[in-house]
């Protein structure tokens, strides 16, 4: 600022344009299998996917083998494990099926004809492993098998056609049907997983709106995916939008060239961090959408600003207007160090700070006198997940801790323009604290019907418990959001989300 006056400097970024690389999201080992049955990792949700009957139900497509097509009317397993290991480059999955059974209708080629008609096939036990590659690019994403080994127990073969068959033929039959079979059951155990895996990280990509006074629009699509021992690696790029631009011609937001931290950046079991651009972006979207733009506030609307603390001199206040006339700007906190001997403070590790920039704003009062102000601050910002799922805002508004700068070029003659402006330096962190109280953004969980269509996990979702959120990356300009999962049914769908 200067004599009370704001202006942005540094690189931009389009209004409208996606930011790449704006999240990075780590699995740990941990979530990818927690040696625990609850569906709160990878390796449970894929397992009782395996184990849904609706979802087995979905499997009706033959299976053409060299002797026989193989037309499925019914799956059937007792209970699925799965475990799954990170490896170099590679996930390592080792899937083990009990009690399974296949009712088919049998179509058997050349001399397999004896074969025909209905047959029911089962397995005591049923193991697979593999080695899944993951990919992923413009919000698609692949997942391409192999070192496929598949070991089957307890084979049993029943059908009227092989009973027809002397007893030595009926074992040479069964021997070549297991062989056939168990490879073919491997792979449809293996292209499931495939494929169930990569619809769970498009399922990451997200579009909601929110918001009623400036609503604003947040999208997220998958970028990138990788494994190493440590974890998934997974990348969005991002976009945050005004649903209605209040502003002509937005000059965009900034951006720097610090970004979100890559490899083994977090031991949590989840952790996201989003890079400064995205929060920046975000910041002028509701400016865009003109969250502060030629706003009057009266009557019942006062309350947004608790106008009774401001100073006596405005008292009666009849009208507040508003024009926020920069975007605001997100960056990294310089440390608080609290005074010798006073105990720190929470407010002291709130990680970043918030600028806020040519804030004009006017107090009118009952008794017709106008004081007309420009005002500039910035303060410390730290964000908190409530239990229902909404980020939150926390301003660090004592006065020791808040730049600001005011200048008053309209006051009423019997007062110093001065004078005013220092009045202003006082009362404008309480004010900055009571602006951003009712700020509440939605953070979305794993939607796990996303991916699949089976009712054990349409409404479900995987969601953070307890998460923690501090600064990351380079020069500290990455929020960093760990936690531990937790499995959940979603929240009813509400017509309006966020405030």
């Amino acid at each position: 600022t200067v004599d009370g006056r704001a202006f942005h400097a540094g690189a931009t970024i389009a209004a409208d344009a996606w930011v790449p690389s704006a999240l990075a999201l780590h699995w740990s080992p941990e979530f990818l299998d927690d040696n625990d049955p609850d569906p709160d990792d990878l390796a449970s949700i894929a397992a009782t996917l395996l184990a849904d009957e609706s979802f087995l139900a979905s499997f009706d497509t033959p299976i053409d083998t060299e002797y026989a097509v193989v037309a499925p009317t019914s799956i059937a397993i007792g209970s699925v494990t799965l475990d799954i290991v990170p490896g170099d480059g590679v996930l390592l999955m080792d899937a083990s099926l009990t009690g399974l059974a296949l009712e088919a209708e049998v179509e058997g080629k050349g001399i397999a004809t004896i074969l025909s008609g209905p047959a029911t096939i089962k397995y005591a036990t049923l193991d697979a492993h593999l080695a899944l590659e993951l990919s992923a690019e413009n919000g698609k994403a692949w997942a391409s098998a192999s070192d496929i080994t598949v070991l089957g127990t307890g084979f049993e073969l029943e059908s009227e056609s092989l009973d027809e068959l002397s007893p030595s033929l009926q074992t040479a039959v069964k021997n070549v049907v297991e062989d056939l079979l168990t490879e073919q059951l491997g792979q449809i155990v293996s292209n499931t997983v495939a494929d169930a895996l990569p619809r769970l990280l498009e399922g990451l990509a997200y579009s909601q709106s929110f918001g009623e006074a400036a609503p604003i629009q947040i999208e997220l699509q998958l970028e990138s995916a990788s494994v190493a021992e440590h974890g998934v690696n997974l990348g969005l790029r991002g976009r945050v939008t005004a649903v209605t631009a209040q502003v002509a011609d937005p000059p965009g937001s900034l951006t720097t060239p610090a970004g979100v931290p890559t490899g083994a950046f977090s031991k949590s079991p989840i952790a996201l961090a989003v890079d400064d651009d995205l929060l920046n972006q975000a910041a002028a979207a509701l400016w865009v959408a003109g969250i502060a733009k030629e706003k009057v506030l009266e009557g019942d609307g006062l309350s947004v600003l608790d106008p009774s603390a401001l100073p006596p001199v405005f008292q009666p206040i009849a009208r507040i207007r508003l024009n926020l006339l920069l975007p605001p700007t997100v960056g990294p906190r310089t440390p608080v160090t609290p005074p010798e001997g006073q105990e720190p403070s929470p407010l002291d590790t709130l990680p970043f700070e918030i600028a806020v920039g040519e804030l004009g704003l006017t107090i009118e009062t009952g008794n017709d006198r106008q004081f007309a102000c420009a005002l500039n601050a910035r303060a410390g910002l730290g964000f908190a997940v409530s239990p229902d799922g909404l980020v939150h805002a926390t301003i660090d508004g004592r006065p020791r801790f808040v730049e600001v700068a005011v200048g008053c070029p309209s006051v009423p003659s019997a007062y110093d323009p001065g004078s005013v402006a220092a009045l202003w330096r006082v009362g404008l962190p309480s004010l900055l604290v009571t602006a951003t109280k009712d700020f509440a953004a939605p953070f979305p969980g794993i939607p796990l019907g996303a991916f699949v269509s089976s009712p054990a996990l349409a409404n479900a979702e995987i969601a953070l418990q307890d998460p923690v959120l501090s600064a990351a990356g380079d020069e500290g300009r990455a929020l960093l959001i760990e936690g531990r999962p937790l499995y959940r049914q979603k929240p009813p769908v509400e017509e309006t989300t966020g405030k």
